[in-house]
């Protein structure tokens, strides 16, 4: 376990603590939870075999202040079919959401664990920040940045890139005079055309 998934399981332990030393009120639960399963049976015909499908939600928000929000989710899918064939999808997301008269600013998280009999696994990261000014008096300022990367458990590697960004934007007023300024810059690395045997997963 990794990256995203710890974070989430801290941020989920952190919210039952929280929830625990709560009063409770008639206000509607910040925790959910839903699933949906499905099977299907041709009747014995070969060319298209039985199948079971199931998929799990678990999605939490939290009112850490009247201006700050914690928000994250769960979701598993994993789906068999008659002779062997199986595929699985687990998805940890994380959010930090922080808004008050000045700016806005956002903090997310996902990490997904692809599973199949048919193909390597693979795991995918991402993470963005975004924060922008939200005072009309001023020039309207807006920065973003993140990174991502995949890759699978195969030696050597099939798959094992990485790419980052980052966006900056000025927009500002004056009487009849627009100022508007766009910037924006991508980086992609992919580490498998590379001679080197190994490389250590870098930490999210």
């Amino acid at each position: 376990m990794n990256g995203t998934a710890k974070i989430f399981l801290c941020g989920l332990v952190l919210f039952f603590v929280a929830e625990g030393h709560r009063p409770r009120s008639l206000e509607a639960s910040p925790l959910g939870f839903s699933g949906n399963w499905q099977y299907s049976d041709q009747g014995g015909d070969m060319d298209m075999p039985w199948s079971f499908n199931e998929y799990y939600n678990l999605d939490f928000t939290k009112d850490l202040t009247s201006g700050m929000l914690f928000s994250g989710s769960a979701r598993y899918t994993n789906n068999q079919r008659g002779g062997g064939e199986r595929y699985s999808l687990l998805t940890p997301t994380l959010s930090l959401d922080v808004r008050n008269d000045l700016f806005a600013f956002n903090l997310s998280a996902v990490e997904t664990w692809q599973n199949s009999s048919v193909s390597a696994d693979k795991v995918s990261q991402a993470w963005d920040a975004n924060i922008f000014t939200q005072n009309q008096a001023w020039p309207r300022l807006r920065f973003n940045y993140g990174q991502s990367r995949s890759y699978d458990d195969q030696i050597p590697r099939e798959v094992n890139q990485e790419s980052s960004y980052f966006g900056g934007r000025v927009d500002y007023t004056w009487s009849t005079l627009r100022l508007l300024y766009d910037y924006r810059m991508v980086s992609n690395e992919d580490f498998t055309t590379r001679t080197t045997p190994f490389r250590p997963d870098p930490g999210f």
